[in-house]
């Protein structure tokens, strides 16, 4: 499953971008999704960068509260 936000981010120099779990916040947690985690050089490919998860268990539901963190994003 893929949802909003979408950010573009572009590099006229070698830059490395890696969506991450929101894993240094121990107070969030998104309950029943995994989390699908990237990484790619923003330099020579130019793609959205969304919030992508796959569903654990599909008979539970997700919930996901206002203003909470949904991913991390590095630049290398």
């Amino acid at each position: 499953m893929s949802m909003p936000p979408q950010y573009v981010f572009y590099a006229k120099d070698p830059v490395t971008i890696e969506v991450l779990p929101v894993f240094l916040l121990p107070s969030v947690s998104i309950e029943n999704i995994i989390l699908i985690p990237g990484t790619m050089n923003i330099s020579k490919w130019i793609r959205p960068v969304d919030f992508s998860f796959v569903v654990k268990d599909t008979n539970k539901p997700v919930i996901i509260r206002r203003g909470e963190p949904l991913m991390l994003v590095r630049f290398i």
